[in-house]
């Protein structure tokens, strides 16, 4: 690394540092104000939430690192020209482009760390935190939880359950259809009751149809070997929360539910959301090296780059919304706000090169 990429860097860090600070104590500050009402009803301990407050850091902190990056780089790169620093490498025959430069990279190998933040301790953390919430102060019971009228389908079976319990794998109501290559139903199976390991479906006081035969039989148990997990309906299910799911495990959910013939537009588009995040923050810091090149003042720059922030997640909300509810295939609707970002800042670029015969305010 250059004397020059150590400076630019090593800057960077603390400014990012600093933002990033403000950021997440005026965000947890505006949550758990808004929520401290439902912890006292609920008695909470300041322990609990303390807990709380601690484990939503790492996902406050990776929700609002694009934006804090963006602003840091902008107000670097302002100082540095209000301080004269960038004529004076200009002067010492060093071109716009080598700076801009470090920056790139640098904001490349920053997206990856936050990659890892936001899979690793920001879904950790997110899930914790989530825990805390619906158990200790809604009073929910998760293990309880219960989902009605279960269809799915796995190679030559389609099963039905009338109340499935995802997270015990439980369930009460069970009807499996085994089909032969032609679709036509071969065999049917009523049970009681099912303990639903993966791999293995143990079905408890059965009534077995044999439809070619035409004879029906009765046995307290009968093991069915179904891939499926009860747990992959919680994550499909619209009332869970998927930032609390990691990228591979919402990758093996997907490949599972898009086999049963679950639809899974709202999967699909949330695994490329959490790699389409990561990937905004080379987008933002090109955006703030353009700001930064056509405005001078810190103050000028900290407004610009927050409202760039606050576009650029409109249309990030936008057009995944749109490829969640199978409006736009899923990968358009995670990556639809980086491209466009991408193109407004390149044709800006572009644009000045032409009037002004410099690259990114050269």
């Amino acid at each position: 690394m250059t004397v020059l990429a150590r400076l630019l860097v090593r800057r960077n860090l603390f400014l990012l540092a600093l933002v990033l600070g403000i950021g997440l104590g005026v965000y947890l500050f505006v949550e758990v104000f808004d929520r401290l009402d439902n912890f006292l009803e609920a008695g909470v301990s300041l322990r609990l939430l303390g807990l709380y407050v601690l484990y939503r850091c790492p996902f406050v902190l990776a929700q609002i690192f694009p934006g804090a990056f963006v602003v840091a780089v902008g107000v670097q790169m302002a100082l540095m020209g209000r301080a004269r620093e960038l004529i004076a490498l200009r002067a010492a025959a060093v071109a716009p482009w080598s700076w801009q430069r470090i920056f790139l990279v640098y904001a490349t190998v920053v997206a990856i760390g936050h990659f890892l933040l936001s899979q690793g301790l920001g879904v950790v953390g997110h899930g914790l935190a989530e825990r805390i919430w619906n158990e200790e102060v809604r009073g929910r019971n998760l293990v309880a939880r219960s989902l009605s009228d279960v269809w799915f389908r796995e190679k030559q079976a389609v099963v039905w359950v009338q109340r499935l319990f995802p997270v015990t794998r439980k369930g009460e109501g069970v009807r499996v259809y085994v089909m032969d290559a032609a679709g036509q139903p071969q065999r049917i199976l009523d049970a009681e009751a099912v303990d639903a390991q993966p791999g293995e479906w143990r079905l408890t006081r059965v009534r077995e149809v044999d439809v070619s035969r035409l004879s029906e039989s009765h046995s307290d148990t009968v093991t069915f070997p179904l891939a499926m997990d009860p747990k992959s309906f919680l994550t499909m299910d619209p009332k869970t929360s998927l930032e609390s799911v990691s990228l591979w495990r919402l990758g093996e959910e997907i490949d599972r539910l898009r086999q049963s013939g679950a639809g899974v537009e709202r999967l699909t588009t949330a695994w490329h959301m959490k790699l389409a995040q990561s990937a905004a923050i080379p987008v933002m810091a090109l955006a703030a090296l353009v700001v930064a090149s056509v405005v001078r003042s810190p103050y000028a720059v900290v407004a610009l780059g927050l409202v760039a922030s606050f576009g650029y997640y409109a249309l990030f909300v936008v057009f995944s919304s749109a490829g969640q509810q199978g409006l736009v295939p899923p990968a358009v609707g995670a990556w639809a706000a980086n491209v466009l970002v991408a193109a407004m800042v390149l044709a800006a670029v572009a644009m000045r090169r032409l009037w002004r015969g410099a690259w990114f305010g050269g």
